[in-house]
């Protein structure tokens, strides 16, 4: 919370107008970084007879899901890997703060 503080006193300072980003779904986006396996229940086929098939016995992961411990932070791994190629700068002092500066100087 203290960065978020620091960096709305900047902003006001030199008269600039943050932005901000809501990602529906964003847990969902994320790669999965490792092997994680899920099951889902035989009792649930006859809603989706479509997927019958895949009922009943282990799925692995390609992409989180909401209540894995990880979701978040693979998804802030994605995103933040994503700034950084679209030219952001990390803060060394704290890695959610990341900054775009234009070819003046000026961010």
């Amino acid at each position: 919370m203290r960065t978020v503080k620091v960096f709305l006193a900047f902003a006001t300072s030199l008269k600039r107008r943050p932005k901000q980003a809501d990602f529906i779904g964003a847990y969902l986006q994320a790669k999965v970084r490792g092997r994680y396996f899920v099951k889902l229940d035989a009792r649930f086929k006859d809603y989706v007879p479509e997927y019958a098939e895949w009922f009943g016995r282990p799925l692995r992961l390609k992409k989180g899901i909401y209540g894995q411990r990880f979701s978040g932070k693979y998804w802030s791994l994605d995103f933040t890997e994503w700034l950084l190629s679209e030219g952001f700068e990390q803060s060394t002092a704290d890695t959610t703060y990341l900054i775009r500066r234009h070819g003046n100087g000026e961010w």
